[in-house]
């Protein structure tokens, strides 16, 4: 496809040679695919479009038309700002051209890829068309969520009204801004599923959820009989099992093939989630009454053993020891008259024990003396005789 115009038709508003402006615009990113190459041929002026399938922005409907130019803007701001101070005036001439009738935009239906090409860029017409009326138009952010967190970078299209689809991607939180006509419907399509709006009359901040739920049955059996009112614990949410024990409700499903996990008392069970119903089993087995004693036991003997030990271990503070030192020495005082009490029994005793002893010694010795005396007193007599 070509777009022709006559020298004499138009006036370049660039001050230095085209030529070499597109040379220098070829190595810019995202500038090499907006501006058409120029060819001259005798008096004619021409750009050659790659390609069918190519629409003019002024033969469109006002909805594409918004988009369109919004998509545009977009591209021209980010050449634009990646560039230093000195080429800004001269990327502004290159932006510049006569009129819609040159912007030319097509939708690859394969990649879902929006080109859009400037012809006749860096030109103006000697008399300016006569300006179209003006179009209200209204600013419009979409977010789109899953599971309540933004999708960043995400790829999605905007269906106008005449069913053209135009790719678009979101940033990173998830949002994208573009203006739109006043009281204009609007669809968006999101992996393969269509999103219709009303039309919309006021500057608007949608949000869409994409969320795909499935369905989750969790079952709970004590001794292989359902068992009732027993708490379940999923997604941060929690349940309770009905008189079947079973719980029953919806969760979303995982984009990076995330394990889902369910808790039932002590167990946990962990698995990825798919579409239509997911089951979860959990059984029970109630511990016999010797296992029950035991468990009782034990924890009695454990506190009967821990309580002193911690009563033992606890630090003594500064009330609790002016409160016992008293205490401390009256115990100490009982002590010491007790083994006082005992000393002294045990002195009485060693002393009733001595004393019997030398009486003993005592009339032994004066029987001897006796002997003795009346042994002597018969020796003198028969001396005498």
């Amino acid at each position: 496809m070509r777009v022709q115009l006559n020298t004499e038709d138009v006036n370049c508003i660039l001050k230095v040679s085209v030529d070499r402006v597109y040379d220098a615009l070829k190595d810019i990113d995202g500038a090499k695919n907006l501006f058409v190459e120029r060819k001259i041929f005798g008096n004619k002026l021409a750009w050659d479009l790659d390609g069918e399938g190519w629409k003019s922005l002024a033969d469109c409907d006002q909805a594409t038309h918004s988009v369109v130019l919004g998509e545009l803007n977009m591209r021209k701001q980010n050449i634009f700002n990646n560039r230093p101070e000195n080429e800004r005036k001269t990327l502004m001439q290159c932006m510049s051209v006569p009129n819609d009738s040159y912007i030319f935009f097509k939708t690859d239906e394969n990649t879902g890829v929006m080109y859009i090409k400037l012809t006749a860029w860096g030109y103006s017409l000697p008399v300016p068309p006569p300006e179209p009326p003006p179009i209200e138009t209204i600013d419009i952010i979409v977010q789109i969520v899953y599971d309540g967190k933004p999708c960043a970078n995400k790829d999605f299209f905007i269906i106008l009204r005449d069913g053209a689809k135009y790719p678009f991607c979101t940033n990173s939180l998830g949002k994208y801004n573009f203006t739109y006509p006043k009281n204009e419907s609007i669809k968006f399509e999101i992996d393969g599923k269509e999103y219709p709006l009303d039309a919309i009359d006021e500057n608007k901040s949608i949000e869409i959820d994409i969320t795909q739920k499935t369905k989750v049955f969790v079952k709970v059996l004590t001794d292989s009989m359902p068992e009732s009112g027993v708490k379940v614990i999923a997604d941060n949410q929690e349940y309770l099992t009905d008189s079947d024990g079973k719980v029953e409700f919806e969760a979303a499903l995982p984009q990076n093939d995330e394990e889902f996990s369910v808790s039932v008392k002590d167990q946990t069970q962990c698995k990825g989630l798919k579409y239509g119903t997911n089951y979860f089993q959990f059984e029970f087995l109630t511990p016999s009454e010797s296992e029950t004693a035991t468990e009782t036991v034990s924890e009695t003997q454990s506190e009967t053993v821990s309580e002193p030990e911690q009563l033992h271990t606890e630090p003594i503070t500064e009330r609790e020891t002016e409160i016992t030192e008293p205490e401390q020495k009256q115990e100490t005082d009982q002590q010491h008259n007790q083994a006082s009490v005992q000393q002294d029994d045990k002195t009485e005793v060693i002393e009733e024990k001595s004393g019997g002893n030398g009486a003993k010694v005592f009339f032994a010795v004066l029987g001897l003396l006796l002997l003795v005396a009346a042994a002597y007193f018969a020796c003198y007599q028969i001396l005498n005789l």
